[in-house]
C-alpha cells in the first residue's frame, strides 16, 4: 500500500513542476519588433527602407535639388545688384565670395557629419538618439559658427590684402565679407536644422524654407545694396 501512494506522489509533483515551467511563465528572448516598441520610440514619416529603391531616392533627393539650386543663386543675385555699383563693387564681391566658399565648405562638413549620425540613429528606429545628436551638433555648430564669424568681422581687411589686391578693391569685399560674417551664426544653424529633417526623410519642408528664404533674399536685395 505504501509503494502505490509514493508513486501517487511522485507523479503529483511532476505534474506541479510542468505548471510551474509551463510556457507561459518563461521569460521571451524574441526582440521586441518596431511595432511593439515604446511608443517613444517611432520610425520616421517616410520610410525609405520599404519600396522601390529609384522611387525613394527620387523622392528625397528632388527638393534637395530645388533647395541646393536655391542656395547657389545667392551669390548670383547679389552681383546682379552690385553690378549697377560699379566695376570695384563687383571686383570686391567676387573675391569675397572665394572665402565665403572656403568657409561655407567647412560649415558643410559639420553638416554632413551631422547628417550621417542622425541617419544612423533614424535607420535603428532609435529616434531619441537621433534627437540628442541633432540638438548637441546645432549647439556645438553655433558655437563655431560665432568663434568664426567674430574672427572673420575683424580680419576681413587683412585677409583680402593677401591677395595683392588694390585698396579700393579690399575695401569694398570687406565691408561685404564683414556683413556675411554677422550672418555666419543664423545661416549655420539653418543649415545644421535643415539638414537634421533632411537625415530623417524629410527633404519636403527644408525646400519650402530655402523657398521662402531666397524670396525675402531677392525681396530685400536692392535694398541694402
Amino acid at each position: 500500500m505504501s509503494y502505490h501512494v509514493f508513486l501517487f506522489r511522485l507523479g503529483n509533483q511532476s505534474l506541479d513542476r510542468d505548471k510551474t515551467n509551463s510556457p507561459a511563465d518563461i521569460p521571451s528572448t524574441k526582440k521586441p519588433t518596431p511595432s511593439s516598441q515604446s511608443p517613444g520610440r517611432t520610425g520616421p514619416a517616410i520610410d525609405l527602407t520599404q519600396g522601390s529603391i529609384p522611387l525613394n531616392l527620387l523622392k528625397l533627393s528632388w527638393p534637395m535639388i530645388v533647395g541646393s539650386s536655391l542656395n547657389m543663386l545667392g551669390p548670383t543675385i547679389d552681383v546682379i545688384w552690385v553690378g549697377k555699383l560699379g566695376s570695384t563693387a563687383v571686383a570686391g564681391v567676387g573675391v569675397a565670395g572665394i572665402v565665403i566658399m572656403a568657409i561655407m565648405s567647412a560649415m558643410m562638413g559639420m553638416v554632413t557629419g551631422m547628417r550621417a549620425l542622425v541617419a544612423r540613429s533614424i535607420g535603428a528606429d532609435d529616434i531619441q538618439e537621433a534627437n540628442n545628436v541633432a540638438i548637441q551638433s546645432i549647439v556645438v555648430s553655433g558655437i563655431i559658427a560665432g568663434v568664426i564669424a567674430m574672427a572673420g568681422f575683424f580680419m576681413a581687411t587683412p585677409m583680402l590684402s593677401l591677395m595683392g589686391l588694390e585698396a579700393e578693391v579690399v575695401d569694398e569685399g570687406a565691408a561685404y565679407l564683414r556683413m556675411v560674417f554677422i550672418s555666419a551664426i543664423p545661416m549655420m544653424l539653418r543649415f545644421m536644422c535643415e539638414g537634421s529633417m533632411q537625415s530623417a526623410g524629410d527633404s519636403f519642408r527644408p525646400m519650402t524654407i530655402t523657398i521662402v528664404y531666397r524670396a525675402f533674399h531677392i525681396a530685400l536685395c536692392p535694398f541694402f545694396i
